[in-house]
């Protein structure tokens, strides 16, 4: 068992089987959502793999009993996500990407926050335009456990596993939308797929796409926010989580935090 309560802020934990959560009394525990390989098979390097049949699985709404109706009313989701260490062929575990949904009335998509708990994440996140095949930036952030990611306003992101331990991940998300999938499975995949070549892990780009920029890498970490300040994500200032519903009024530092932190 791998405790996650220091960095999750939950009394949460990683069971011996290395891809079941555990949850301490008091707690929304749901039954976790399972991404199968028929789910990924559209976007991956490698259509034609057999196995493994279940990729990775995600708790949502996760909370606190008593603090259920207070998020509610706010129109915050908290996820929790694992991602075994397994490997779809040649290619390491991964989301199956997506893009979100513009606010109604704006031009603006929904942010998303996560932070690593346990293992190391490559994040990828791609900003497009026209109907997506066009990449106008390219970032990749590797972020180990207690690090945090933001996801800004504009941009599709894919998690990525690329070592040998399980990979858990926590987000805070406005509760109202729904993860677009349609432009990655257009183009089969994010601008880059992470393989193994000769026991070294490479990133191979996705030449389906009409134009992708050099990726840039990026460090981790929170956006620069009054009170958004904490090393467990669970227990963020809810008051300092409002950019997540309402990224306009945050746009300025928003808009900074992959272009202020290149490595």
């Amino acid at each position: 068992m791998q405790d996650l309560r220091h960095v999750c802020g939950l009394p949460v934990w990683l069971e011996d089987d290395q891809y079941t959560l555990g949850f301490g009394e008091g707690l929304l525990a749901p039954t976790p959502d399972v991404r199968r390989l028929e789910d990924l098979r559209p976007v991956l390097y490698n259509q034609t793999i057999s196995e493994p049949e279940e990729i990775y699985y995600m708790y949502r709404s996760v909370s606190q009993r008593q603090e259920r109706d207070a998020l509610a009313a706010r129109g915050l989701r908290f996820d929790l996500t694992v991602l075994p260490n397994r490997m779809l062929g040649q290619e390491f575990m991964k989301t199956a990407g997506h893009y979100h949904p513009r606010l109604p009335g704006s031009d603006l998509t929904y942010p998303e926050l996560y932070q690593v708990l346990a293992g190391r994440a490559h994040f990828l996140l791609q900003k497009a335009r026209g109907d997506g095949g066009i990449l106008t930036d390219v970032v990749i952030v590797e972020a180990d456990a207690g690090d945090y990611l933001l996801v800004p306003p504009g941009y599709g992101h894919i998690t990525i596993n690329p070592c040998d331990e399980t990979l858990v991940l926590a987000n805070w998300v406005d509760a109202s939308f729904a993860s677009l999938y349609q432009t990655m499975v257009k183009y089969r995949g994010g601008a880059f797929y992470e393989v193994k070549d000769n026991g070294q892990a490479v990133f191979v780009e996705n030449e389906r796409y009409q134009e992708c920029p050099t990726p840039r890498m990026v460090k981790p970490g929170l956006p620069q926010i009054e009170g958004l300040k904490g090393d467990a994500i669970y227990q963020l200032s809810r008051d300092a989580l409002g950019f997540l519903s309402d990224p306009a009024a945050y746009h300025q530092c928003l808009s900074k935090v992959l272009a202020e932190q290149d490595m």
